[in-house]
């Protein structure tokens, strides 16, 4: 029925690990609070991953059962769709990882003092 969800428990794992497990199919649980997730700006989490506050973690097993057949489908498609967005290439394709560090670096430009 489910596919193995990957878990992201504040920073204690790493951001490589993680993006690896979105570019092999796998949601992502993502316990955390206060977690800056990469391209929050860009991309809207919470349409590819489930996220659990910290209070909530003794409900997550409950909290993953809830998860209709057809909301499992509909994250994971828009997982795939977003796929491209953490995959590096080289030469570097539009839309891909390097791209998205640039545009987001492009929007804190601003804040950037020099």
């Amino acid at each position: 029925m489910y596919e193995i969800f990957s878990f992201l428990y504040s920073v204690k794992i790493s951001l490589f690990g993680f993006i690896l497990s979105y570019l092999y199919g796998f949601l992502a649980v993502i316990l955390s609070d206060y977690y800056d997730l990469p391209f929050n700006d860009i991309l809207d989490w919470r349409k590819f991953s489930v996220i659990v506050k910290e209070r909530d973690v003794y409900q997550l097993k409950q909290i993953l059962k809830d998860i209709s057949d057809i909301e499992f489908i509909k994250l994971h498609k828009n997982l795939m769709q977003v796929q491209k967005h953490f995959q590096w290439n080289s030469p570097p394709i539009k839309y891909d990882a390097f791209h998205m560090v640039m545009y987001d670096l492009w929007l804190r430009h601003h804040v950037i003092k020099y």
